[in-house]
C-alpha cells in the first residue's frame, strides 16, 4: 500500500497535468471563440483509431479530436480528463 507522501505526490502530479491540459483546452478555445475550428477536417477513420485506442463512444472520439485540432495526443488527454471512456 503506498505512503501518504506517495498519494500527496501523484495528486499534485495530476493536478498540475490537469491545469496544464486546461491550459491548452483555453489556447485552442481562445483561437476560434468558444469552439474549436470546425474546419479541420475529422476523418472517419482518425474517429475509429482513437475509439481503439481509448474505448470512448463515437461522438465522444470526434469532439476530442475537433477539440484538438487532430492531435491524437491532446485528444486522448481530453476523454481522460474529462473521463469520456
Amino acid at each position: 500500500m503506498p505512503s501518504l507522501e506517495t498519494l500527496a505526490r501523484q495528486v499534485y502530479e495530476l493536478q498540475q497535468e490537469n491545469i496544464a491540459f486546461r491550459r491548452r483546452i483555453e489556447k485552442l478555445e481562445g483561437k476560434t471563440g468558444h469552439l474549436p475550428n470546425n474546419d479541420f477536417p475529422i476523418t472517419a477513420a482518425m474517429v475509429k483509431e482513437l475509439r481503439e485506442l481509448t474505448g470512448a463512444g463515437m461522438h465522444d472520439a470526434k469532439w476530442a479530436l475537433r477539440m484538438a485540432e487532430g492531435d491524437f495526443e491532446a485528444a486522448k488527454e481530453f476523454i481522460r480528463t474529462k473521463g469520456l471512456c
